[in-house]
């Protein structure tokens, strides 16, 4: 399995598969900053626009729990997506859902709806996903960090694939095993 945006602490499937699956895990962050306590898993620092390193199908399975809406740039979340379908038989991708009632990071009705001005003033006001000092210091912080796509959009990144929208709260996109 290969885990992309894996994270410190991971926030995936680390916890609930058998030891003897073996998992690597991708991200930006620095080796010494990760603490996965998965006996058979492994870290790379790898950023997944290139992941030249695997090959063609390697993993049986790429997920990629949570991560995928904080690439705001276009062309580099297409890069990740092409790359996930290429060293991927199948894969698991779980983003939020634009429409969702409540937006799954600040845990407020509509946010991803609102104007930058009235989402900064709540995250500053009430320090929302522990956000303020970020906010404060950069107002677009949040524009460049934070992308809500609807299932059209997450279906024309990742064309070979399913989107579901899960409790109305969840982008779930998947791609079955490779004939």
């Amino acid at each position: 399995i290969l885990d992309v945006g894996c994270g410190i602490n991971g926030r995936s499937v680390h916890d609930w598969l058998p030891s003897d699956v073996q998992i690597t895990g991708i991200d930006v962050i620095e080796p010494s900053d990760v603490a996965i306590s998965h006996s058979n898993f492994t870290y790379i620092k790898q950023d997944a626009r290139d992941m030249q390193s695997f090959e063609d199908d390697e993993f049986d399975l790429v997920i990629s729990v949570g991560m995928m809406e904080h690439i705001c740039h276009m062309p580099d979340i297409q890069k990740m997506a092409q790359e996930i379908h290429r060293v991927g038989r199948q894969y698991l991708i779980l983003v939020p859902w634009r429409y969702t009632l409540i937006e799954p990071h600040f845990k407020w009705p509509v946010f991803q709806f609102m104007p930058t001005e009235v989402q900064n003033r709540l995250v500053r006001s009430m320090n929302l996903h522990n956000l303020k000092e970020k906010v404060e210091r950069d107002p677009l912080y949040l524009r460049k960090n934070y992308m809500w796509l609807t299932d059209e959009q997450w279906m024309h990144i990742w064309p070979e694939s399913k989107v579901h929208v899960f409790n109305l709260e969840t982008c779930v996109i998947t791609k079955t095993a490779k004939a």
